[in-house]
């Protein structure tokens, strides 16, 4: 007869060892992401870091080795502006890797590959399944590729994953946040690739309040985490809206935000107390 304790201590191993399970992600495996900014030739930079999302949990053997959500690093490897005589911009990018579950990153393939696209979102888009260098060539406007652009992203190496070992999920306590846009009445030109005005964001808090524009950040955007915080530029009480009035740079907005409106959330620390508040951003596009 098994000792009784040492037939817990085996169905405690048997237990870790099944919720412990490595499992290997092999080598030609798709992951399927989308492009998680818009990107334009004319107002983004060559060696410029981009960002694809996970768009489904990626599991092996019933394991999930790659969370929905998790954000895949990529690079632009070329981007050249339009040019005088109707010469067109060129734009190129690649995917390059992303963390597993337990932390280790997987590399992407680089080689050039493509196949028939499909479309995912209401928006008018030419969605291209495609991993590697990516060439983009638009006829006498500024070269682009829009957010929500559809990736097969092809794993180039075995790896080895513990699908027990898995990143902490931080719950925090948020107190309401009252925020909003001022009117944005600029047409924004991403035909052209152009710079637009910033965008103001009207904070509803205490004027006493002791407020730096360290202490907000754009975390999220169309119901999409952001790969990186968006910080303001400045923030200052306006004595004319009652609120405090912080100014987001175009270029870093303007990557994650769609023509119409775009639902955004905002986080302040502030007093050792954390807000929350969501707003929309209401912009008109040119894009032809």
């Amino acid at each position: 007869m098994i000792n009784k304790k040492y037939f817990f201590l085996l169905i405690l191993l048997v237990s870790f060892g099944s919720f412990a399970e490595e499992v290997v992600l092999k080598a030609g495996t798709f992951i399927p992401t989308r492009l998680a900014q818009n990107i334009n030739g004319n107002i983004n930079s060559q060696g410029e870091t981009i960002y694809f999302e996970v768009t489904e949990d990626v599991n092996i053997n019933g394991q999930t080795v790659v969370n929905k959500g998790t954000f895949v690093k990529g690079k632009i490897t070329n981007a050249e502006g339009r040019k005088s005589l109707g010469k067109a911009g060129k734009l190129s990018l690649e995917a390059r890797n992303l963390q597993a579950v337990d932390g280790k990153l997987i590399e992407i393939v680089r080689e050039p590959m493509s196949s028939e696209g499909r479309k995912r979102t209401g928006a008018t888009v030419a969605h291209v399944i495609m991993w590697g260098p990516l060439g983009l060539f638009a006829k006498g406007r500024a070269a682009r590729v829009m957010l929500d652009t559809e990736y097969d992203l092809e794993v180039r190496n075995d790896v080895n994953i513990n699908t027990g070992i898995q990143n902490e999920q931080n719950n925090k306590e948020f107190e309401d946040l009252t925020i909003n846009f001022s009117k944005y009445s600029k047409k924004i030109n991403f035909a052209k690739g152009k710079l637009g005005k910033d965008f103001k964001l009207n904070i509803k808090l205490p004027k006493e309040k002791s407020f730096n524009r360290k202490n907000i950040q754009i975390i999220a955007i169309l119901d999409h985490n952001l790969p990186k915080p968006i910080s303001p530029t400045s923030a200052n009480w306006s004595e004319k809206n009652n609120a405090f009035e912080a100014i987001f740079p175009f270029k870093e907005v303007v990557k994650y935000i769609s023509p119409g409106t775009s639902n955004v959330e905002v986080l302040v620390t502030m007093d050792g107390q954390l807000y929350k508040g969501e707003t929309n951003l209401v912009t008109k596009w040119k894009l032809k």
